[in-house]
């Protein structure tokens, strides 16, 4: 019989590895680079937040908070109540295989809540084919749905109807829900929604996302300017 220390190993030794590494300080690191627990987000200036890690907290306030990062541009600032500060990265350092040139790790504390990530102005990795956020578009263009399983934000439900296999381009995740949400309404037909107009394709079986879907359901891709939203909306989804 095991005794209790050998017990306690053994759980230890079993237990997964959180994404976000904790500095010897108690601070959070951002993730290994291919490892983020939330999406990244990238800006239209080309620069991005990336290896996104969180404890005590959601991706949803994560996202707000990193938002800071592209005005403070390494710089300490301020967001949704948590303080960030920064760590100047480069060359040999622990995420150098997803930048170009200089980098900052932000780690930005609330109470026990923490956000950690990198942002910099050259991120490579983005475009190297390593990057899970492999979203198809259509030939004219068009972001379309992400494939099944790889949706870049969290799918949703209202009324009897379900929004998944989201895509963004040049947006956050938050901003791609608040613009879903009209779906619901709109059932499948065109509609409008913060500054975004969103058209929809039906579609079926022998689609693309078919195996998550049970009969007709509408491919949707919402643009505004350079920012898109793709997402499939149905009231059968068996995924």
């Amino acid at each position: 019989m095991l005794s209790l220390a050998a017990m306690v190993f053994l759980v230890l030794t079993l237990a997964p590895a959180a994404s976000g590494v904790q500095s010897h300080g108690g601070h959070l690191k951002p993730s290994p680079v291919g490892e983020g627990q939330c999406s990244y987000y990238p800006w239209s200036t080309g620069a991005a937040a990336a290896q996104v890690a969180e404890s005590g907290t959601t991706c949803t306030v994560a996202e707000k908070v990193l938002m800071g990062s592209e005005s403070a541009r390494g710089a300490a600032y301020q967001a949704d109540g948590f303080t960030c500060a920064s760590t100047k990265e480069g060359a040999k350092s622990a995420w150098a295989s997803a930048w170009g040139g200089t980098y900052y790790a932000y780690d930005c504390v609330n109470g026990s809540a923490q956000v950690a990530f990198n942002w910099g102005v050259d991120y490579t990795y983005a475009g190297s084919g390593a990057t899970t956020t492999t979203t198809p578009r259509s030939s004219d263009g068009h972001l379309l749905p992400s494939p099944l399983g790889s949706g870049q934000c969290q799918a949703g439900d209202k009324d009897g109807s379900v929004y998944a296999q989201v895509a963004i381009s040049v947006v956050s995740c938050t901003v791609a829900e608040s613009v879903m949400i009209g779906s619901t309404t709109a059932k499948g037909s065109p509609y409008k929604s913060h500054g975004f107009s969103c058209t929809a394709k039906t579609e079926g079986p022998h689609t693309a996302w078919s195996g998550a879907w049970g009969g007709t359901y509408h491919a949707y891709d919402c643009v505004d300017g350079s920012e898109q939203v793709a997402f499939n909306w149905g009231t059968h989804y068996t995924y």
